[in-house]
C-alpha cells in the first residue's frame, strides 16, 4: 500500500509537467529504474520496495522544478518530507531513501547498497531505452557488468545492421 502512494504521488507531479514529449520521457525513465532497481534489490537480496521507492522518487525535484540543477540534493528534502507525511516508512527506511536520492549524482566510491542500486539502474535505463551506449570505455564496461548481473548478454547498441 504504501509503495502505491508514492507511485500516485510521482504520477500526480508527472502530470503537471507541460510537455508530452518531456512527460513521456521522465515517466519511462523512471519507471524503467524502478523496474531495475528492483531487479538489482532481489539480486542482491535487498528490500525491492525501498530500492524501488528510491527509483520512483529520484528524480522528483527534476519534475517539480523542471530543472536539473540540484536535483540530488533538492530530491531528497523533497523525498524526506513527503515520506515523513506519509508515515508509511520507518526513520531508518526514509534515511535510507533520502541518502541515495542525495548521492545519486555523486562520486560512487563511498556508495552505501542502495545508493549503488539507483546509480547503476540509472546508468543502465537509458542504454535499455534509447540504446544509447556509453562513450567511455570505463563506461562500456560498467554496462557490461551491470548486463552480466541480470544474465544478459552485452551487445553493442548498433544492432539493427542499418
Amino acid at each position: 500500500m504504501r509503495l502505491k502512494a508514492v507511485y500516485d504521488f510521482v504520477n500526480k507531479k508527472l502530470l503537471n509537467v507541460p510537455d508530452d514529449e518531456r512527460r513521456h520521457d521522465l515517466y519511462a525513465h523512471i519507471n524503467g529504474v524502478a523496474n531495475f532497481s528492483s531487479i538489482f534489490a532481489l539480486k542482491r537480496k535487498l528490500d525491492p520496495q525501498i530500492a524501488i521507492t528510491i527509483a520512483l522518487l529520484h528524480d522528483i525535484a527534476a519534475i517539480i522544478h523542471n530543472s536539473y540543477d540540484d536535483h540530488a540534493h533538492l530530491g531528497a528534502i523533497i523525498a524526506r518530507d513527503f515520506l515523513t507525511a506519509l508515515g508509511s516508512y520507518t526513520d531508518d527506511e526514509i534515511d535510507i531513501i533520502a541518502t541515495a536520492i542525495q548521492r545519486h549524482t555523486s562520486d560512487p566510491r563511498g556508495f552505501q547498497r542502495y545508493d549503488a542500486i539507483l546509480s547503476e539502474a540509472d546508468f543502465l535505463q537509458p542504454y535499455l531505452h534509447h540504446f544509447e551506449e556509453p562513450k567511455s570505455a570505463f563506461g562500456k564496461n560498467k554496462l557490461k557488468e551491470l548486463f552480466a548481473e541480470i544474465n544478459i548478454e552485452w551487445v553493442s547498441a548498433d544492432i539493427s545492421g542499418t
